[in-house]
């Protein structure tokens, strides 16, 4: 329960953060935090954990990161996960450091190195959006639906599997691609 001293002591550090930042650059979800009792309670609790954790004081002096910012890049199709939060899920490496027990490892039947990035990718920054998700289940489903398409998928991407197409177009296209990788890589479209 949030006594009025909690209230006071959390809107009190709003204000410290206030003078931190510029000028009427206040987030705006702590300015309407000021005027929700729920939200001064969560922010009350928040504050405290922070502090019983020595983290208040990096907050407060991280005064270029506005929750407005962090807003404008979470609301997009993308989660933002940290690194804390990749480590406790466990979803790039286990507690022994291998990525045998994780959930990268886990979903890893990739043949290429193209798709296996890929999937680190969407691992380190799953869905947000429910449409994308839902399409992105739609598209899994089609293809257990249809092995025939996926057994055809799965044969045209091994002959990428020691080419690296994505590397190769980059390099392409930067004007860098050694002859011999260019000969590969033609001779690897050309079988498809």
């Amino acid at each position: 329960e949030t006594t009025e001293a909690h209230i006071n002591a959390v809107l009190t550090q709003l204000n410290d953060l206030r003078a931190a930042l510029p000028l009427d650059a206040e987030p705006n979800a702590l300015q309407r935090a000021r005027d929700a009792p729920l939200s001064l309670n969560a922010l009350s609790l928040t504050f405290d954990f922070l502090d019983e954790t020595k983290n208040l004081e990096t907050l407060q002096h991280a005064s270029w990161l506005t929750l407005n910012d962090y807003r404008r890049t979470s609301t997009g199709s993308h989660m933002v996960l940290d690194s804390r939060a990749l480590e406790n899920l466990t979803l790039l490496e286990s507690e022994e450091r291998t990525t045998k027990n994780s959930v990268f490892g886990f979903l890893d039947r990739t043949t290429t190195r193209f798709g296996r990035r890929m999937l680190f990718q969407w691992t380190c920054h799953p869905l947000q959006s429910p449409y994308q998700v839902e399409a992105r289940l739609k598209t899994v489903e089609y293809l257990i639906t249809h092995p025939e398409m996926s057994a055809q998928l799965r044969e045209m991407l091994l002959k990428f599997k020691s080419i690296d197409l994505e590397r190769c177009l980059a390099l392409a296209c930067s004007a860098r691609l050694q002859l011999k990788a260019f000969v590969d890589f033609t001779d690897a479209l050309h079988s498809v």
